[in-house]
């Protein structure tokens, strides 16, 4: 690699100085034509050394690379949250993001969280309130890369409008492979009612995401959850999916999907105030979903429906959406949601986002 570095640095140092205008043309048309085969740090190099030499296209084409996968850039995102009946939260973040490089990156973020009293509480309570509270937090991240896994930690602090404090923190560790990708994460912050805010109800877990692509057309993916809540809750559970991916077009899948979660906790029956908890809850279920991936109209998106059959709650049926949509080259809109007809807990929620790189 080295040798090759070396050699084509040279010839291109070599085509610098030519002064015979057609001559260097010549060499310019040549140089140009193996550049997509060079490797990318040499690519870059290039650019800043002899830029004149490159094609208009090419060029740009660089710069854009660069600046997609190295320049700082802006979130803004909103996100709704409820049970089947009411809106329990409004959460709106910004965030701006430092990268030291395509793998290293700075965050800084501020938020604003309207937490309203929950409708459904079986019991009178004082702390049963709505309230606002204001955030900021700073965030490490170190990209996965060359078989190595990615970290990343996030610590903040919270007042609400009554002059409390709270904080939260976030570390997470996760790898990709070809065939398969795995995230273990641990966490700690105030379970997000209106309620477990005031009477300062923490809450500490961890949780597994692993993901498998089994064979061409079959993935199954895992997802496991532990979490203790600092006013003696306990609640652990598992849900495993399994779908078969069947393209429709060039730019269209269907994945038909099966369904199973168990969950179990220490609580001795299932209650909702001042959070929703269940004291074991299993269901199984399937549905059909649909991938779009377009290209051209720079469209990424995941919708799935399904029906599930609940041993404890009663049957009910769910719909999810994921999508992101580019404005141009360096903006984008990224949505995602889940709705699901389930009596009690607070599933649903919409959150609708818009990023751009400077």
């Amino acid at each position: 690699y080295l040798d090759q570095k070396k050699e084509t640095e040279k010839a291109w140092d070599v085509a610098a100085t030519v002064k015979d205008l057609q001559t260097k043309d010549t060499l310019k048309r040549e140089l140009n034509k193996g550049i997509e085969h060079i490797a990318w740090v040499t690519q870059k190099e290039l650019l800043q050394k002899h830029a004149d030499l490159m094609d208009a296209d090419i060029k740009k084409s660089i710069e854009t690379t660069i600046r997609l996968e190295e320049h700082n850039y802006m979130d803004v995102q909103s996100k709704i949250s409820g049970d089947d009946r009411h809106v329990t939260s409004i959460e709106s973040k910004v965030s701006y993001t430092i990268r030291r490089d395509s793998a290293i990156s700075h965050s800084i973020a501020v938020a604003h969280i309207k937490l309203f009293d929950l409708k459904n509480a079986m019991t009178i309570d004082a702390d049963n309130i709505g309230k606002h509270v204001y955030g900021i937090s700073y965030s490490y991240s170190k990209s996965p890369g060359n078989g190595k896994a990615g970290f990343s930690t996030e610590a903040g602090i919270q007042v609400d409008n009554r002059s409390q404090l709270y904080i939260n923190g976030r570390v997470t560790i996760d790898k990709t492979t070809e065939k398969s990708s795995t995230k273990l994460s641990a966490a700690v912050h105030p379970e997000k009612t209106g309620a477990a805010y005031e009477k300062k109800i923490y809450r500490v877990e961890a949780t597994l995401n692993q993901e498998n692509q089994l064979s061409e057309t079959v993935r199954s993916g895992v997802f496991a959850n532990a979490s203790h809540f600092t006013d003696g809750i306990t609640v652990g559970s598992v849900n495993a999916q399994l779908s078969l991916e069947k393209a429709l077009d060039k730019t269209v899948k269907a994945f038909p999907f099966a369904e199973i979660s168990y969950t179990k906790s220490n609580a001795q029956s299932t209650f909702n105030y001042p959070y929703f908890v269940v004291d074991k809850r299993f269901y199984t279920g399937g549905g059909l979903g649909v991938k779009i991936k377009n290209p051209i109209q720079n469209l990424n998106l995941s919708i799935e429906g399904g029906a599930f059959l609940d041993n404890d709650f009663g049957n009910f049926g769910r719909f999810r959406i994921n999508g992101n949509f580019r404005l141009g080259t360096f903006t984008k809109i990224t949505t995602s949601g889940e709705f699901s007809t389930r009596p009690m807990g607070y599933s649903n929620y919409f959150l609708i986002g818009l990023s751009h790189i400077f």
